[in-house]
């Protein structure tokens, strides 16, 4: 299962492991326990994103066992679902105030 909160009394809490079925943090009030999970949180996103980022800068792309190569390949970015060049992507995602809307209007 891995970790949860478990309450211990009123507004008192801790992160629970069921790895080791004990408590890993000190007892927190609420607003502690919000404030330690974002700190969590940040640090494990931070830590992804720099080893998807490697993955990317080493095979193109941070998806493992597919190239950059063949994602920009298979793309379907373009009007009507058709394939864009690696150029015209970067012209059609690269953000302009002006159109800043375009790329989320695409669902991206």
């Amino acid at each position: 299962m891995g970790r949860g909160i478990v309450k211990l009394g009123p507004n008192q809490y801790v992160d629970w492991s069921t790895v080791i079925d004990a408590p890993v943090s000190y007892v927190l009030t609420a607003d502690e326990m919000i404030e330690r999970r974002i700190r969590q949180a940040k640090k494990e996103a931070e830590e992804s994103t720099r080893e998807a980022l490697e993955r990317a800068d080493r095979t193109g792309t941070s998806y493992l066992g597919i190239t950059g190569v063949k994602v920009i390949d298979d793309n379907r970015a373009g009007e009507d679902e058709s394939k864009l060049t690696r150029e015209q992507l970067i012209e059609k995602f690269t953000y302009r105030e002006e159109s800043e809307n375009e790329a989320t209007d695409n669902g991206t």
